[in-house]
């Protein structure tokens, strides 16, 4: 009977392919360590022939070429090559070398004589003027007068500035140079490197002469490289057939069952797999299966939100032409005050704040300053109406000015009917006498 312990190993080495690879490497180990130390080994000689090879390839490339003028010039015989530090050219590109000499002197003048000099007032003048404090010291003693006793001998030694080999190569002039800074043509530095050049030039007239050899081994063609490279290659397939003896392993009883315990360890395996793939499968139709539930959920949810909206649309729409009709109304009512207004005396500032209110709330108003981007909201448009009646309203004549007009008229038509009254009695008394 197995242990609790081993039952849970199985269980998990058969559900869990994460921990059954675990378990494998675990039984794996020591056999793959001792297959990749091979391996290994087997890298490393071939890496190491590698890196001979590359060293053997240097040597021989490096021994053919030979120093011909104290490292200013190298000469390749097998290949027909020269080398300095400008350039690398064939024998037949040379066509032509000469000395590159630029001179120079150096004059150097020897004082035998004594002489003594007077400061003098005008020399300290002109220097004072033209350089200061510091100029009138100098001229002072500069322009004075000298008394020399003896004479004074000058010699002029020749320099060189630069020295170097001017050489033509199919036309284009490289030098080699050879003295860069000023040297005294009598030292032995001078005579040594002029000497160089000579020899450099006489070496290159003559390596101009020489044909260009036609057909030479390459380095890689040398006899040293190709046992290097026949060792490389055995070495490789020493290499492959290391890497390609895989070691083969044997799982522990306790990861099967009774039922597995015939078959092999790759026929196992394979079983197993093929039991983690149907897991995953139907693990994936599942989440596709989930995922097509929310897409129809998501889908009906969609669809109500879209129900919703249009309903609301559709209130909003009910609302807004409620909320015309009800301007409409206002609007055509403000429009009557307006016209009763103008039609009263003392009332024309009320009428014209009615006849204001009244255009400012038509619907027709409001949609046409909405598309010339001068909007205002609704809610403006009640502030607009609810102000202009009031302050209408407040705008109208008072009681007590109309009671002042009412009082007034009939007092003026008892004073004319008066007067109409006395005009008749007189009429009456004349034609009477």
């Amino acid at each position: 009977m197995p242990t609790a312990h081993e039952e849970k190993e199985l269980f998990k080495f058969v559900t869990d392919p994460i921990y059954r690879e675990k378990a494998i490497n675990r039984t794996r180990k020591e056999q793959d360590e001792r297959y990749w130390s091979n391996v290994k080994c087997a890298e490393a000689e071939v890496t190491q022939l590698m890196q001979a090879r590359n060293s053997e390839i240097n040597r021989i490339t490096t021994g053919r070429w030979e120093n011909a003028a104290n490292g200013k010039l190298w000469v390749n015989r097998t290949e027909g090559k020269i080398r300095t530090d400008e350039f690398v050219a064939s024998f037949s590109s040379i066509k032509g070398a000469q000395i590159n000499c630029q001179q120079g002197y150096k004059i150097i003048t020897t004082d035998n004589s004594k002489s003594k000099k007077h400061v003098s007032v005008g020399g300290a003048l002109v220097g004072g003027a033209l350089l200061g404090p510091v100029g009138a010291v100098a001229g002072g003693v500069g322009l004075g007068k000298t008394k020399t006793k003896g004479q004074s001998v000058t010699n002029q030694i020749p320099m060189c500035t630069h020295l170097g080999v001017s050489v033509n190569i199919d036309g284009f002039v490289s030098e080699i140079v050879l003295l860069d800074r000023e040297v005294l043509q009598a030292s032995a530095y001078f005579r040594q490197a002029y000497s160089l050049a000579q020899q450099i030039v006489g070496q290159l007239g003559t390596l101009a002469k020489v044909p260009v050899p036609t057909h030479y081994l390459r380095p890689e063609e040398e006899i040293s490289v190709k046992i290097i490279d026949e060792q490389i290659e055995a070495k490789q397939k020493q290499l492959q057939a290391i890497a390609a003896n895989r070691p083969t392993y044997k799982l522990p009883l306790m990861y099967r069952t009774e039922e597995q315990k015939s078959m092999t360890d790759g026929e196992y395996l394979t079983y197993l797999k093929e039991n983690d793939n149907r897991r995953q499968s139907e693990l994936a139709q599942n989440q596709t299966f989930k995922k097509q539930q929310q897409a129809q959920y998501k889908e009906l949810k969609r669809k109500e939100r879209r129900e919703r909206l249009a309903g609301f649309k559709d209130k909003s729409k009910r609302a807004s032409i409620a909320v015309d009709i009800l301007f409409w109304g206002a609007s055509v009512i403000m429009l009557l005050l307006a016209l009763v207004g103008f039609a009263t005396d003392g009332m024309e500032a009320s009428g014209m704040i009615f006849l204001l209110t009244a255009v400012f709330v038509n619907p027709l108003v409001y949609k046409e300053l909405n598309k010339k981007k001068a909007s205002y909201k609704r809610w403006v448009c009640l502030v607009i109406l609810l102000g202009g009646f009031f302050l209408g309203i407040m705008m109208m004549p008072t009681d007590e000015a109309l009671n002042n007009e009412d009082v007034t008229m009939p007092s003026t038509n008892v004073e004319t009917s008066a007067d109409t009254n006395i005009s008749s009695n007189i009429n009456d008394d004349i034609s009477t006498q």
